[in-house]
């Protein structure tokens, strides 16, 4: 649910987007309607989710403790003394971190004041084993699955150590003073883009994300929206095939429809000179939301069955705390973004993405808040003999 928010928010910078041209067209360049769209996706990943790319192309090497390679354990061999120092307390110098990133965490104490530590020493011991993983994974399910496992830990690490975190996190990029930009001016020149951040803005939306996505200190509902995406992430690769009788509610094949008039009517909107760029993106972002409606609302008998894979207690409670104020913070830390990449130099599709979301109304943002929970805003009648009891 937080993915589709995110989601939006990014793609509503759509009045800049150029229409990438389909994998097959009919003859008058669109998609052919007699075909599911899912069916042209087929044949994209026929060579393989990575294509040629194998373990040395990773940097990795089965010869090694780590199973990187020699080139990059020398890399961590060299930044473990910065990030897991042997006296925390005591800071000269820190080329990498800077000495007021390390108080920073310090002051979170107990367990959070190695939260630097303890992820770099997870990443560098365990990464390279869910890398090698991926690269054997035959389906995006697969994929999933693995990326999940492999940062579960990590996101439970900061459920624990959250908001206080996100504080540390915004000394260390305001107030660096390391040496890995380069000379002073260099680095104040960072520290000053990042100051013009709404920082504020950002760690109250990420405090309530954390809150949805943790549901406790302990992280109790990691593994639930992990099980959500894997399970997602695999009716698509369901979806790539004929679905068998009974199975329709298994995959996305059903969506082929509305994903089809929503994509006619994409580029009849981006085709309207007459509309203004903000009408635009609203139009925009509101066709999008119906290929979410279709799938939860569109056919009652798979109430049932999106109920039983979605609709957890955890789910369903973090939905409930993504609220109006939780978009507008987004949308204010956007914007102060699209400044600073914009004095940056950034790409201007970047920028036009992020003040997009400025330009969103109101009606827009409730809009996505309720496309995020359809078992009690968008078709609550559907599912209301399906729900779990949650305490």
């Amino acid at each position: 649910m937080i993915l589709l928010l995110v989601l939006c928010l990014f793609a509503a910078g759509s009045a800049q987007l150029q229409t990438m041209p389909p994998p097959f067209t009919g003859p008058d360049g669109g998609f052919p309607f007699s075909a599911n769209l899912f069916d042209m996706l087929g044949p994209l990943l026929s060579e393989g989710i990575f294509g040629n790319l194998t373990e040395s192309d990773l940097g990795l090497d089965n010869m090694t403790s780590t199973g990187f390679s020699r080139e990059v354990e020398a890399v961590f061999n060299m930044m473990r003394p910065d990030v897991c120092p042997d006296d925390p307390k005591k800071c000269s110098f820190s080329m990498i971190m800077g000495c007021t990133c390390r108080k920073a965490f310090k002051k979170l104490g107990k367990d959070c004041s190695s939260l630097p530590c303890d992820m770099f020493t997870y990443v560098s011991e365990n990464a390279a084993g869910y890398m090698k993983r991926m690269l054997q994974a035959e389906s995006i399910g697969e994929i999933v699955e693995v990326v999940l496992e492999g940062v579960a830990p990590l996101l439970k690490k900061v459920c624990s150590c959250s908001p206080g975190v996100y504080n540390a996190v915004e000394t260390c990029l305001t107030k660096y003073d390391g040496m890995m930009l380069g000379d002073a001016a260099a680095t104040k020149n960072f520290t000053d883009s990042m100051k013009g951040l709404e920082f504020k803005a950002l760690k109250k939306a990420l405090g309530v994300a954390s809150s949805a996505l943790c549901g406790s200190k302990e992280g109790e509902c990691v593994e639930d929206f992990s099980d959500m995406m894997v399970e997602l992430a695999t009716m698509f690769d369901r979806s790539l095939g004929e679905t068998a009788p009974g199975e329709q509610c298994l995959s996305f094949r059903r969506l082929n429809a509305v994903i089809m008039n929503v994509y006619g009517a994409i580029a009849g909107i981006k085709e309207d000179k007459k509309m203004s760029e903000a009408k635009r993106m609203n139009a925009w972002v509101k066709e999008v939301l119906k290929v979410k409606e279709d799938f939860w609302c569109g056919a009652p008998e798979c109430a049932e069955h999106l109920s039983e894979e979605f609709a957890t207690c955890c789910v369903r409670s973090g939905i409930k705390k993504l609220d109006m104020k939780f978009m507008k913070n987004i949308i204010m830390f956007a914007n102060s973004a699209a400044s600073v990449i914009t004095e940056m130099g950034g790409d201007d599709m970047s920028v036009d993405a992020l003040v997009a979301a400025e330009m969103m109304k109101g009606k827009t943002l409730k809009a996505i808040l309720r496309a995020a929970d359809p078992f009690d805003k968008m078709c609550p009648e559907l599912y209301e003999d399906f729900m779990p009891e949650c305490y």
